[in-house]
């Protein structure tokens, strides 16, 4: 391999990590378990207990443990 090329080799690498660090800095994932709250609720906070007990929430989970058949979704009714 030339110089030139494994020049080339290491900055691409070093751009990558410092993309994905960069990445990570900015967007961070949002659990799954809360991504149906964060994305598709209307309120901005729940109450101490709420979200224990949402039905939307709820729904979700029964939705994902037992599909319904022709695969319905529930996910974009409200409550």
């Amino acid at each position: 391999m030339s110089l030139i090329m494994e020049e080339h080799s290491t900055t691409k690498a070093s751009l990558k990590r410092l993309w994905h660090w960069l990445k990570d800095q900015i967007v961070q994932e949002v659990p799954e378990d809360i991504g149906l709250c964060e994305y598709d609720c209307r309120k901005k906070q729940c109450i101490m207990g709420e979200w224990e007990t949402c039905d939307r929430r709820m729904r979700k989970a029964e939705e994902e443990l037992m599909p319904r058949p022709g695969g319905d979704s529930v996910a974009g009714t409200s409550s």
